[in-house]
């Protein structure tokens, strides 16, 4: 019997080629907590596969949640572009009102800080290309209530005016790799309690002042009431001052009208003189 001769596969590129494994396009909801009431998350996965150059498109992952117990919106999105060697993953978070209380910012004995009450506000942009993280991160606590207990005189000047902050923004910008992460952060906290404390002592320093000065107004009267030949003196010699005033005053009223009236007699005169020729 002769024998079968062998084959080979022989493969035509396809116009539309797909991927090993791939979800186009995929939801799920889920609740958060025991309850419906809790919140809901909604999420939604594209183009999910591990061979983007065949898609050639990007993974891409979202999810949205709104009305939750604690937060009033979060949004974030996911992008894996593994379509070239060049990988390219972003991250961006979106965070509004969520609820923070009992918040430490500063164990410190002597001025320590703490936030019992705010609402946060924040939003988070972050790439990593290759290995390189570069990024950002912006927050805003509103309708914040701070509280500092220290016990030194400072730190009772301080726990007033942290009464005060209604707002204040926390920031930071990454950098480095996934690895070593690099975090450079930043707060106008510090510029709006210094503001805060130096308008405070502004307005101590006025109250002393107009304490100081009522007690002088007040120790000078008594002098003057227990010496009654000084306020003689002074009372005198303002009345000599006006006395002075008057007689100035009226022989500068005689000599205007006097001058007034030659004025007036030198005119007449030569009136007269034209009317003769």
């Amino acid at each position: 019997e002769p024998p079968r001769g062998s084959g080979r596969f022989v493969y035509f590129n396809d116009e539309n080629p797909s991927p090993e494994f791939l979800i186009r396009k995929a939801r799920a909801n889920a609740f958060l907590g025991q309850s419906e009431s809790q919140g809901e998350v909604a999420f939604l996965g594209q183009d999910i596969t591990n061979q983007q150059h065949v898609t050639g498109k990007p993974s891409v992952i979202t999810a949205e949640a709104s009305e939750l117990n604690d937060t009033d919106k979060i949004d974030m999105r996911l992008v894996i572009d593994h379509r070239s060697a060049d990988t390219v993953d972003s991250f961006s978070f979106l965070l509004k009102g969520q609820n923070l209380n009992d918040l430490t910012l500063s164990k410190s004995e002597s001025m320590p800080l703490a936030l019992t009450d705010a609402k946060l506000d924040a939003t988070s942009d972050i790439e990593l290309r290759g290995k390189q993280l570069s990024g950002s991160f912006k927050s805003r606590f509103n309708n914040t209530k701070l509280v500092s207990e220290g016990s030194s005189t400072i730190a009772k000047e301080v726990s007033e005016v942290v009464k005060g902050v209604q707002s204040f923004a926390v920031d930071a910008d990454i950098d480095g790799t996934l690895a070593s992460p690099g975090f450079d952060i930043s707060s106008d906290l510090d510029r709006i309690l210094k503001d805060a404390v130096m308008g405070r002592f502004k307005a101590k320093q006025k109250e002393w002042e107009s304490k100081i000065k009522a007690g002088l107004d007040e120790k000078l009267q008594a002098y003057l009431a227990e010496n009654e030949s000084v306020g003689s003196y002074f009372s005198d010699q303002g009345s000599l001052v006006d006395s002075d005033l008057s007689s100035v005053d009226s022989l500068l009223e005689k000599k205007l009208d006097s001058f007034v009236d030659a004025q007036k007699k030198e005119a007449q005169d030569k009136f007269s003189n034209k009317l003769k020729d």
